[in-house]
């Protein structure tokens, strides 16, 4: 999205966030204002309230009654973690696109009554001919989306979220555990029922709460390491990630 077209708070919100990573606002500096933000951006101040609560939500700011908005210390224990799960050189295989009701963990997930209708998305990621994860997504059905084009060329969860409703008003978590494959998903990475796997589960959500996907991801020890940092450093592009041992 050019910069032109992104909302006025989220252009507010990114030239703040790149003034603070530059250390022109550094811990414990006072932001500009909101009557000076307005004016500066010719925006209202429900606007730069918007744009101030992205960055509170980002921890990079805080709130002080009464005084206004100041640059936070960095969390060293707050950890960004770089996770792709389609990585460049990698290969995808769409094993399944289908519409079924909504059972057990997916339908808790997304907040939906058991036999509610979703959609249901599977795909093998590849090294060359070799499986390193598989992944089941599933997205609340809505007549028409998402379409066989946005699953081909977008392959990557986030990317399936109809962004022409919320644009960059969403977030993903992700929870990672170990896990063992089940007999269908051991088949479809070439393994025996059992052996062990890194479950990574990711829920997007939009800002105002709603639920709009799921997925379960099973990566194998040859998918490599995961990689993350702190501080101020986790709005920074990650590194490539190296080559490494998995889960095991």
């Amino acid at each position: 999205m050019s910069d032109e077209a992104r909302p006025i708070y989220a252009r507010i919100a990114d030239e703040l966030r790149a003034a603070i990573l530059a250390r022109s606002l550094g811990p414990g500096d006072a932001l500009p204002s909101e009557h000076e933000l307005a004016s500066r951006y010719d925006a209202s101040r429900v606007t730069v309230r918007k744009a101030l609560n992205v960055l509170c939500s980002e921890r990079l700011v805080q709130s002080r009654q009464g005084k206004g908005y100041f640059v936070r210390e960095p969390e060293y224990s707050l950890y960004s973690l770089s996770f792709d799960l389609i990585r460049p050189g990698h290969a995808v295989r769409h094993r399944r696109m289908e519409i079924v009701e909504a059972r057990g963990e997916a339908a808790e997930a997304l907040s939906l009554a058991e036999g509610s209708p979703v959609v249901h998305l599977r795909l093998v990621v590849l090294d060359g001919p070799r499986p390193l994860a598989c992944e089941d997504k599933y997205l609340p059905y809505r007549k028409g989306f998402p379409t066989i084009e946005s699953v081909t060329h977008n392959a990557e969860f986030p990317e399936l979220v109809d962004r022409k409703l919320y644009r960059i008003a969403m977030h993903c978590d992700l929870r990672l555990g170990p896990a063992r494959l089940d007999a269908e998903r051991a088949r479809l990475l070439g393994r025996k029922e059992g052996e062990p796997a890194l479950l990574a589960r990711r829920l997007i959500q939009s800002d105002g709460g709603r639920r709009l996907g799921y997925s379960l991801a099973y990566l194998l020890e040859e998918y490599g390491e995961l990689s993350g940092s702190s501080g101020y450093a986790i709005y920074k592009p990650a590194a490539d990630s190296k080559p490494a041992a998995g889960p095991g």
